[in-house]
């Protein structure tokens, strides 16, 4: 199947903080007010975020999360 493209023209350029180092969910939350949403942050980072189980964003990475 193939995924949707998200279009990283609408939304916003942030930093992973130190809290949600490793958690995709930690920083789904932050920026959606859901966990269930962190597939769109591993998706529309697919280029920097590789495998978001095993190695999600470090503390310090810049992640574009649309709005």
């Amino acid at each position: 199947a193939q995924l949707p493209k998200i279009n990283q023209t609408q939304g916003n350029w942030i930093t992973v903080p130190p809290e949600c180092e490793n958690r995709m969910d930690l920083f789904s939350y932050q920026q959606y007010g859901s966990s269930r949403l962190w597939w769109i942050v591993a998706l529309a980072n697919a280029d920097m975020i590789k495998d978001p189980i095993c190695q999600p964003g470090s503390a310090g990475l810049w992640l574009f999360c649309n709005i």
